[in-house]
């Protein structure tokens, strides 16, 4: 009798069979990435992975990297899948791949696919990147090609957050000598980076004509050398399982397993090599002595509570608008007594307050400033100090003001601003005096108090 999954397989082949029925490249190929992911890679940086999905992801990757695959698919024999691809960055930005893929079976058919990729970073987080496809179907006294073209985009919205969209054969191109319509498809999907050893991906695919497909996977970092995965996928039903192991961050190999509603599961199985081109060592070379000599120059920290807009703006990640809404808390707030304090800014992401978490202090200030002297008094053998006893700012009078630096217009300013005000909760509060600048704030805040 036949069952559901050897009909079904026969099914396959005999769509497979060059004349009017066959089905031109239903079997989309993909690395075993994309197998044990079950394709969910509108949104991947996954390297060689990019060239078979999205090829914005090819806009990130820092080293060369070669891959080669293998699949026997619903565990029919002699019905293959044979995938090869190299990407090759050129700077930090962009990225060109050059892939080929193989569909084979017993009675001589054959699909197959050359691609050629580039894409680039147009902006911090944003990702272009088109495929030009170059497809044939070769069976049977037939041979048949075409060329098409894809496009996709990625965008990170966060430290943690990636969307991306893929558009396949949008140009409606034909093949064959029906002239039979390569399937049209809209991909997007989402990469959700839950910590730093769990990765989850979904995606939702439409081909024209047929139900949208849903699929999700879940990666999950064992170690550093040990990579776990697992996907679902709808219409038709599927499920993976898969890893990747990799020694010295250079070579890997991956194995998948899929198992399929209707055919026969099947196991796929890869390999890779990756390594940095001698150009981009030179590259990270030089950007590494420069950030040395930065550090050399620059070693402390900023302080949050004198920093400037334009300090901050200076911070990579760190916008004007941001920049702008921290200085303006600080002032309505008197001064940050903690770098947490950044938390109570309404809207700042949390990937924003690490990054000024990391580059930013708060410089504790000083009770007092000894001055250390053992020669103020001739012929006195015990070693003395003269102590400069802070002015406090809710009762100093002009003249005080005056001897701890300020000019008289400055002194007559933070008066007036206490009078109409009331006493200053906090020494910062003297930034919101006209004419007290980050400046003159640094020069005095040692020599004032509040009380």
């Amino acid at each position: 009798m036949f069952t559901r999954t050897k009909i079904s397989a026969l099914a396959f082949i005999v769509l497979l069979f060059p004349g009017k029925t066959f089905a031109v490249f239903e079997y989309t190929p993909r690395t075993v990435y994309g197998a044990y992911t079950l394709n969910t890679t509108a949104v991947s940086s996954r390297g060689v992975t990019a060239l078979f999905s999205n090829p914005a992801g090819l806009a990130v990757l820092p080293r060369l990297n070669i891959e080669a695959g293998y699949s026997q698919l619903y565990s029919i024999p002699d019905l293959g899948n044979n995938i090869i691809g190299i990407t090759l960055p050129f700077d930090a930005n962009s990225c060109a791949g050059i892939g080929y893929s193989s569909l084979y079976q017993h009675i001589g058919y054959t699909e197959s696919m050359c691609m050629f990729s580039y894409a680039r970073a147009v902006s911090p987080g944003l990702m272009f990147g088109t495929t030009l496809r170059i497809m044939s179907v070769t069976g049977n006294n037939l041979l048949v090609s075409s060329f098409l073209a894809d496009f996709g985009l990625q965008n990170r919205l966060t430290q943690n957050l990636s969307v991306g969209i893929h558009i396949l054969n949008p140009f409606g191109v034909r093949i064959g000598t029906f002239y039979e319509l390569i399937p049209q498809e809209l991909r997007t999907g989402a990469m959700w980076q839950v910590s730093d050893t769990v990765a989850v991906l979904t995606e939702l695919s439409k081909v024209q004509n047929r139900d949208p497909v849903f699929s999700a996977a879940v990666e999950y970092v064992v170690i550093a050398s040990i990579n776990l995965y697992a996907g679902i996928r709808t219409n038709p039903a599927q499920a993976s399982l898969g890893a990747r192991f990799s020694w010295s961050s250079t070579y890997y190999f991956d194995y998948a397993y899929i198992y399929h509603e209707t055919m026969t599961g099947y196991h796929t199985i890869g390999v890779g090599i990756k390594f940095t081109p001698v150009s981009l060592l030179i590259q990270e070379s030089v950007v590494e002595k420069k950030k040395k000599h930065k550090v050399k120059l620059k070693p402390e920290k900023p302080d949050l509570n004198t920093i400037t807009v334009e300090e901050l703006s200076e911070i990579e990640g760190i916008g004007k608008i941001t920049a702008e809404r921290i200085v303006e808390y600080r002032i309505a707030s008197g001064g940050y007594k903690n770098i947490e304090g950044l938390k109570n800014i309404p809207r700042l992401l949390p990937v924003t307050y690490d990054v000024l978490k990391k580059s930013l202090t708060i410089k504790p200030v000083p009770e007092t400033e000894p001055l250390e002297s053992d020669s103020l008094v001739p012929g006195v053998i015990e070693e003395e100090k003269l102590v400069i006893e802070k002015v406090n700012i809710n009762t100093a009078m002009v003249d005080e003001l005056e001897a701890i630096g300020l000019d008289n217009q400055q002194a007559q300013n933070v008066v007036r601003y206490r009078k109409r005000n009331g006493k200053y909760e906090d020494i910062y509060n003297l930034i919101k005096v006209p004419g007290i600048d980050k400046n003159v704030f640094d020069l005095i805040k040692g020599k004032i108090r509040v009380e």
